[in-house]
């Protein structure tokens, strides 16, 4: 069943880059043309840290908006960006739950994916985390990835999980600090006119 079939997930989709932008991320602008952010050293940490914790050569924070899927950070590639439809990020974020898949080929959900058929690679291990903000809200994804087949352990899978968990608390830091950032500009701004 297609998700966007209808409902709340539908009505919940709508107002999805508005949410985003509330919270400091990047959004699609007219043409749906969005530039890949440069990434924070504390977000770049966060992922090489996945890395490692997976051995995987590849490891992501993707953000989803309601046409696009983007890189905040990323180690082992290129941050880069494509639409919703070819991601396979986008595929069960929403559900809450962990994924991951030994060889992504043998998964339906998968197999026909382009990053996973040969017309834009050939992924075959892929582990995804969902990030829930704290209102619940699903940001998107931490995921590793590699060209070979693979498995996670349990204590890696958990590392995954907890460094998810750590990726939502970066983003609130980051976004609280340009908000604090903007009000000392402004404020700052106010005396200077009533100095003046």
């Amino acid at each position: 069943m297609d998700p966007r079939g209808g409902g709340s997930y539908e009505r919940g989709e709508i107002a999805r880059d508005l949410v985003l932008a509330r919270k400091g991320l990047p959004v699609p602008g007219p043409g749906l043309e969005l530039a890949v952010p440069v990434p924070s050293e504390r977000l770049q940490n966060l992922v090489e840290l996945a890395r490692t914790v997976c051995g995987q050569p590849v490891t992501a924070i993707n953000i989803i908006t309601e046409d696009l899927q983007y890189q905040v950070a990323s180690a082992g590639l290129e941050p880069s960006l494509c639409s919703r439809e070819d991601s396979m990020w986008a595929v069960g974020f929403l559900s809450g739950t962990s994924t991951v898949l030994e060889d992504a080929s043998l998964d339906p959900r998968y197999s026909g994916n382009p990053f996973v058929d040969g017309r834009r690679g050939a992924i075959r291990f892929y582990a995804s985390v969902p990030l829930v903000s704290h209102d619940g809200f699903v940001l998107g994804t931490l995921c590793a990835r590699a060209r070979e087949t693979g498995t996670l352990s349990d204590r890696q899978r958990q590392g995954l999980e907890i460094l998810a968990a750590e990726v939502i608390e970066a983003l609130a830091l980051e976004h609280r600090a340009e908000e604090l950032a903007s009000a000392l500009t402004e404020a700052q701004r106010s005396n200077t006119l009533l100095a003046g």
